[in-house]
This record gives structure tokens, C-alpha cells and sequence, in this order.
């Protein structure tokens, strides 16, 4: 008997700092290991020109900050998850009750494509924290999204060989809002992705137009339909989550936007202290919070 009751007992806020500070010392020097072995790979390449201790090393780097920091992260994520599942849950549902009936407006990569939110390729997605609710009349669903592609690119000392490296063009979070305004202005907002974007708020119409590219869903040009009252919209949802708009559609009353953003909806910031239980359930209310600021600005500057 005492063993099932230890078993199930949860952990102290101070068992649970002391156990999650280790997991996190552990992921830190684990990828400082990484980097200085990747480093010291790329010397060697350029000063001893060794491409086999170039591969050593830089490979060796890579599989410590992919393999073991990636196991300690799961290890760090599964025990957040048994401790503070129950916390993290009753927010939610707190915030949004749960979720009834099946998904009717889904977020995964066949969405993705066919809505055409984001203005660059990609091959791999990956989505986390699916969620499909109600707030305030609004009928929404948003999950956090990564988008990757693999390019090849030279390597070595003299750049003759060639390297497949796995690149992130999107990571952030995706809404999707129904019924949220009058049908019949329908366009597609989308950022051009420039190497070199403007700089600047986006309310500022020379700014919006260097950023973004706006058309209609057949394919139009459509920059002329856009007020200053959408431009401000843009640039308060950029604020919300200091982050970019990727894209953004209206049609048919939908509304559906892409944000280029740091922040994930119901999860706790990377830079989190997790030594501080505190502030760690802060932080993921504060993440589920950020979502109603997005819908709130969607739904009263349209």
C-alpha cells in the first residue's frame, strides 16, 4: 500500500524546483558542450583544413545538443506534465470550458497549404496544442505550428562538399476564428519574408505595403482594399505577442491568422526559471491569456 501511495503522491513546490532545476542544469550544459564541440569543429576546418575531425567534431556537437538535450527536455516535459497536468487543465477549461464534439475547424498542414498563409515553402509541420473552444461568441481554434524545410548548402574547408541542414521558416501560433464578421470582403494578407523586411509599425501604410503582399482568393491584387483600421489591427496583434504577422485571411465571414512569434498557447515560455513552480504557473496562464487578447483584437477592429 505505501508503495502505490508514493507512487501517486505528487511532489512538493519545493521537490519539484529542486528536481525540474536539475533537468534544466542538465539541457544547459549539454548544450553549451554541443556548441563548443561544433565550434571547435569549424576551427579545425578552417585552421588544420581536417575535414574528417571537422565531421568528428562538428557532428559529435550536434548529436549531444539534438539526442541528450533532447531527452532531458522530454524527461523535464513529462514530469511538468504529471505535476502540473492538473493545474494546467483546469485553467484551460477554466478559460474556455471543454472541448465538445469533434474539431470542425482543424489546424494541420493540409489546412495550412490550402489557406496559403505563409508565402514560403516548407516540408515538415509540425503542430502542438491543438484546441478548439468558444470565447465570448467566438468559435475559434489555435495550436502552435513549426514549419521546416531541408536545403543543402557547401561545407568544409573549401566549400566542396555539400551538407543537408533542416531550417525553420515559421514557428509560432495559428488562430482560426468562424463566422467573426460580414461576409463579402474576402483577402488574403501575406508577409513577403524579405531577408532585409522594413522597419517600423506596420499601422504606417508605406511600412504595411513593403511587408505584405494582399490579394484577393482568386488572386488579384488587393492592397487598395486595405483601411488604416486594418493596418492597426495587424500591428496590435505584432504587439500582443512581440512577434510578426505571417498571414492573415478573411473570407466568408472567417477569419484565420499566422504570427511569427516566440510565444506557444498553453505552454511555458522556453526562458522560464523552472525552479520557480510559481512563476511557472504565471507563465502558462499568461499563455492562455495572450490568446484572448488575439481574439479579443480580432473580433473588435474588423
Amino acid at each position: 500500500m505505501s508503495d502505490d501511495n508514493s507512487s501517486t503522491r505528487k511532489m512538493s513546490d519545493a521537490e519539484l524546483s529542486k528536481a525540474l532545476g536539475r533537468y534544466q542544469t542538465l539541457e544547459r550544459i549539454g548544450t553549451v558542450i554541443g556548441i563548443i564541440l561544433a565550434g571547435a569543429g569549424m576551427v579545425s576546418a578552417f585552421i588544420q583544413h581536417d575535414v574528417v575531425l571537422f565531421a568528428v567534431l562538428f557532428f559529435a556537437g550536434v548529436a549531444v545538443i539534438v539526442f541528450i538535450c533532447g531527452t532531458v527536455n522530454k524527461k523535464k516535459n513529462a514530469l511538468l506534465n504529471s505535476e502540473l497536468g492538473d493545474f494546467m487543465h483546469t485553467e484551460l477549461f477554466k478559460a474556455f470550458g471543454r472541448p465538445t464534439g469533434a474539431p470542425t475547424m482543424m489546424i494541420n498542414d493540409a489546412y495550412l497549404r490550402n489557406a496559403g498563409l505563409i508565402s514560403i515553402c516548407w516540408d515538415e509541420c509540425n503542430i502542438s496544442n491543438f484546441y478548439e473552444a468558444e470565447h465570448n461568441g467566438i468559435r475559434f481554434s489555435t495550436a502552435n505550428v513549426v514549419l521546416t524545410k531541408s536545403v543543402e548548402e557547401r561545407s568544409g574547408p573549401d566549400n566542396d562538399n555539400w551538407m543537408t541542414k533542416t531550417v525553420t521558416v515559421f514557428k509560432g501560433v495559428a488562430v482560426r476564428c468562424a463566422n467573426i464578421r460580414p461576409s463579402g470582403f474576402d483577402i488574403i494578407i501575406t508577409d513577403r519574408m524579405q531577408e532585409s523586411p522594413p522597419k517600423g509599425d506596420v499601422s504606417n501604410p508605406a511600412v504595411f505595403r513593403e511587408r505584405f503582399s494582399v490579394r484577393t482568393p482568386d488572386g488579384r491584387d488587393a492592397m487598395g482594399l486595405v483601411t488604416p483600421q486594418l493596418a492597426a489591427m495587424c500591428s496590435r496583434l505584432e504587439s500582443a505577442v512581440s512577434g510578426k504577422v505571417c498571414g492573415l485571411e478573411m473570407r466568408g465571414g472567417n477569419v484565420s491568422a499566422m504570427l511569427n512569434t516566440r510565444y506557444q498557447f498553453a505552454n511555458v515560455p522556453p526562458n522560464t526559471d523552472l525552479r520557480n513552480i510559481d512563476g511557472i504557473r504565471k507563465a502558462y496562464v499568461e499563455s492562455i491569456e495572450t490568446i484572448i487578447t488575439l481574439l479579443d483584437i480580432l473580433k473588435n477592429n474588423l
